[in-house]
């Protein structure tokens, strides 16, 4: 009986499609001697990948030089049934792969490593899996970062079954290349192989098992020689393409190397040049120069801490408890939250009034009457509450200047916090240095503009179905351009005209206005700022295919 998809994200399984696992076993299978080895069999896409190219080459006994683990019976069944295997012992070993050793093979090292490991992230794992991971460092006396997923654990033990010169290749999750801990399995790799190569795969290939992002493939060569100097990259928009590279010579060239930003890495070469020219100009700064980011505020539970007007009322709660917060950055429709954006989601009936505890006295009786109403056992095992010397106050009192969205479609938009209210932490806290109103307000007309939005692509993840994410260190390195020559009548002018147009849902029209602007300040040219809109149209269109 098949896996249900819900199955399939608790273990961690997503099958490889047969042409992706067909291109890679071609590749990393090189004699029909070679002894072949899949951590994490599954549906034996892979052995049966690796059997044709074997017999392909000549093999006479494919059985002999396949080996594998799993530590799901399922695997087992569609062993027996594909390859009709009954002796399985010292070949093939049910289990968790990062408990096996090389000697737990009748055969300790292979010439090719091939495989698709679990996508089970470090918060999902459980705890016998995070101790088997740990012990598996220990043993390998190496560091990984506390948060890594349980992928980059089967990674580094796979690296010991490999014979001198022998490849890997791998299906892995796009954080491969955008989690910090990725960093750390980069460097790993690189030390223990002459090549190490990352090709971004745009095509989704597990939709149909239920996973929408987009993969990555990574190919490792000449275990043991000399370490690679970087970790290469490539890209491909399909399978197809995937295809075409591998037999091409692409893969060969020096010059692709991954710098840490992956849609800067994936731009043509005419786009890198335009932008490292503009981003030299000195009315650019980082974002980080002129503002720190922050989460919003964790309540521990929105549920009972954030209400709609109607609950509020219903509690008898008063006026004193009553603070609005921004939930959602869809509240701000221009380039400020002001009283009148937030009168207009209170009174719509949307869940943005804080309960707040900051001035509670003993004589609130209708406050802390509701306070009373939270169940026990969700109490006690709330970590949030544990934390906090007072468990019910939410707020930490920190008012932000502004608003800076989280995750978006269409990239990341600030707006000042004229309301002085705050948010939760789907929303980010934005707190300017010491500068003036109208360097607030030009920040915020950078972030509309094309050059912004770029950066914006550029320093941030996308995630799922193609969402744009930027964390608080992500954000602080986006490029935003301050003109000095600027009046202040200027500046408020252009602020009133985008932030109407923003409300008006003409977000393209204020784009254009905004790049007028900026452009005339850079010199940029006619033939540049067409340059610059092909790229953010390809960015966007790469994250969100």
């Amino acid at each position: 009986m098949r896996h249900t998809l819900k199955k399939k994200k608790e273990i961690g399984a997503f099958y490889t499609p047969s042409d992706v696992a067909k291109i890679l076993s071609d590749w990393a299978i090189r004699s029909q001697e070679d002894s072949i080895l899949e951590p994490s069999f599954g549906g034996c896409g892979f052995l049966e990948a690796s059997r044709d190219r074997l017999i392909s080459l000549g093999c006479a006994n494919v059985s002999n030089q396949i080996y594998g683990c799993d530590i799901d019976r399922f695997a087992f069944d569609q062993l027996n049934i594909k390859f009709g295997l009954v002796n399985v012992a010292g070949r093939f070993i049910l289990g968790d792969f990062l408990q096996v050793e090389p000697q737990s093979f009748s055969v300790e090292k292979f010439d090719a490593i091939l495989g698709n490991p679990p996508y089970i992230s470090h918060h999902n794992m459980d705890v016998s899996q995070k101790e088997n991971a740990h012990a598996m460092l220990s043993r390998a006396d190496l560091n990984l970062s506390a948060k890594a997923s349980l992928w980059a654990y089967f990674l580094i033990h796979g690296i010991r079954f490999i014979k001198d010169g022998g490849r890997m290749a791998w299906v892995l999750p796009g954080s491969f290349l955008n989690a910090n801990y990725g960093k750390d399995v980069h460097e790993i790799l690189i030390k223990n192989f002459d090549k190490v190569t990352a090709i971004v795969l745009d095509e989704r290939i597990f939709l149909l098992e239920g996973a929408e992002e987009r993969s990555v493939i990574v190919i490792c060569e000449n275990r043991g020689a000399k370490p690679a100097n970087d970790l290469a990259i490539h890209y491909a928009d399909s399978v197809a393409a995937l295809e075409e590279l591998f037999s091409s010579s692409m893969l060969s060239h020096e010059e692709n190397k991954f710098s840490g930003r992956v849609a800067y890495d994936l731009l043509p070469n005419d786009s890198k040049r335009a932008l490292d020219s503009i981003f030299m100009h000195s009315a650019i700064y980082n974002f980080g120069d002129v503002a720190d980011v922050k989460i919003g505020i964790v309540t521990g539970d929105n549920k009972f801490f954030i209400l709609n007007k109607h609950k509020f009322k219903e509690n008898r709660l008063t006026k004193a408890t009553f603070k609005p917060i921004v939930t959602k950055f869809r509240m701000i429709a221009g380039l400020a939250l002001t009283q009148d954006d937030i009168d207009l989601e209170v009174n719509s009936g949307m869940k943005c009034i804080l309960v707040d505890t900051t001035n509670i006295r003993s004589n609130s009786s209708a406050l802390i009457e509701y306070l009373e109403t939270y169940p026990s056992d969700k109490f006690k095992a709330n970590k949030t509450f544990a934390k906090r010397k007072i468990w019910h106050k939410a707020d930490d009192g920190n008012t932000p200047c502004a608003f800076m969205s989280y995750m978006q479609h269409n990239g990341p938009k600030i707006a000042l916090n004229t309301a002085r209210s705050t948010s939760t932490n789907s929303v980010h806290r934005v707190y300017f240095r010491n500068i003036s109103k109208q360097i607030q307000k030009m920040a915020a007309i950078s972030f509309v503009s094309t050059l912004t939005q770029i950066s914006a692509e550029i320093e941030g993840r996308s995630y799922g179905s193609g969402v744009l994410k930027q964390e608080p260190s992500e954000a602080k390195r986006i490029k935003i351009c301050l003109p000095d020559d600027m009046s202040v009548k200027d500046v408020n002018s252009l602020y009133k005209k985008i932030d109407y147009l923003l409300r008006e849902g003409k977000l393209e029209e204020a784009r254009v206005e905004a790049d007028a602007v900026i452009y005339a300040h850079l010199n940029i040219s006619k033939n540049i700022s067409l340059l610059l809109e092909e790229t953010l149209v390809l960015l966007r269109r790469v994250r969100q295919r």
